[in-house]
C-alpha cells in the first residue's frame, strides 16, 4: 500500500474519531455521567487501531485476492467483535448487566470506524 493511501486513511479515521469521541464524553459528561468509565477510551483506541490492520490487510490484497475481499471484510468484524467479547465483556458483565452507557461505549466507536473503513475501502478499490 502507499505510504500517502496509509497516511490519509489514517488521518480521516483519527479525526472523526476524535470528534465522535469528544462529542460522546461531552454528552456523558452534559448527563451527569462518568464521561471515562466503561473502557471507553479502549473501546476507541482498539477499534481505531484494528480498523487500520483491517484497512492494510484489505487494501494489500486487493488486486491479488479479490474474490475473498468480502470475506476479509466480515472476518476483520469478527475478530472486533471476538476481541470486544474477550476483553470488554467480562467488565460489562461484572454486574450481570450491559447497561446502555456500556454497549455504547463499544458500539459507537465500532460503528464509526466502521462506516469510515468501508468508504475509504470503496473509494481506494473504485480507483484500481
Amino acid at each position: 500500500m502507499s505510504s500517502r493511501a496509509l497516511k490519509g486513511f489514517i488521518l480521516i479515521l483519527f479525526s472523526i474519531l476524535l470528534v465522535i469521541f469528544i462529542a460522546h464524553v461531552s454528552v456523558l459528561h452534559l448527563l451527569n455521567h462518568d464521561a471515562f468509565a466503561n473502557s471507553i477510551i479502549t473501546s476507541y483506541i482498539g477499534n481505531f487501531l484494528l480498523t487500520i490492520v483491517i484497512f492494510t490487510f484489505i487494501y494489500n490484497n486487493r488486486e491479488k485476492k479479490t474474490e475473498r475481499l468480502g470475506f476479509f471484510f466480515l472476518g476483520g468484524s469478527m475478530i472486533k467483535f471476538t476481541l470486544f467479547f474477550i476483553f470488554l465483556y467480562p467488565l460489562f458483565m461484572q454486574d450481570d448487566l450491559v447497561s446502555r452507557l456500556e454497549f455504547l461505549s463499544f458500539f459507537i466507536p465500532y460503528s464509526v470506524a466502521l462506516s469510515v473503513e468501508t468508504q475509504q475501502l470503496i473509494k481506494e478499490l473504485n480507483k484500481a
